[in-house]
């Protein structure tokens, strides 16, 4: 009888334990830790991405999380004081675990800790953004109209419609304000943009 690896059991963990919390994307990194914060199990992606030398780890020192302005995340204890009930649970935050902007997510699951990671970036949305698409992207995100911006820059709407169809296709988005918000969470539009 063979030995189940740790991400397959993190897994069925997870299916068993977190039946009422939505499941996390593929690309989501997830670990398991014990009461005291030690990393017991990795998903495929998490054990991808961290590898097996993050088993036995503290969950702050393999996550590493900070926030977009550089404030520390990632504390040492937090999974700890999660898995005891000190702290009823942990709000999502963006984090740049690993130099990827994720929306992280710590809560207990009975005396144990499960740390998800999911990306706010789609993996496809690995293109720049040319410096058109970057400053019509950014008069969208402040309201104005394609024929406003055509305007502004003495060009056609057709033209800003092609701008905004590549932006779009470059990040991955669905629609305008989708390619908005990853523009600016990958960092491609200043926040001042809004």
């Amino acid at each position: 009888m063979s030995q189940e690896p740790a991400s397959v059991d993190l897994e069925n963990h997870l299916l068993r334990r977190l039946q009422n919390v939505t499941a996390p994307p593929i690309e989501s990194l997830v670990l398991k830790t014990n009461s005291s914060g030690e990393v017991k199990g990795l998903s495929p992606q998490a054990l991808k991405l961290l590898g097996p030398e993050a088993l036995g780890r503290n969950c702050n020192g393999v996550m590493k999380g900070i926030s977009p302005s550089g404030r520390t995340i990632c504390k040492e204890g937090c999974a700890a004081a999660l898995a005891s009930g000190a702290l009823a649970s942990a709000p999502p935050q963006e984090a740049l675990v690993r130099g990827k902007l994720v929306q992280l997510r710590c809560f207990r699951v009975g005396e144990e800790t499960v740390v998800i990671a999911d990306p706010l970036v789609p993996v496809e949305a690995t293109e720049k953004l040319t410096k058109r698409e970057r400053e019509v992207l950014a008069m969208v995100a402040q309201g104005l109209s394609t024929p406003a911006i055509a305007a502004l820059l003495k060009i056609t709407n057709a033209t800003v419609k092609t701008h905004i169809e590549h932006a779009r296709g470059r990040l991955g988005a669905r629609t305008r304000a989708e390619a908005v918000a990853l523009a600016l969470r990958s960092r491609q539009l200043p926040s001042t943009a809004t």
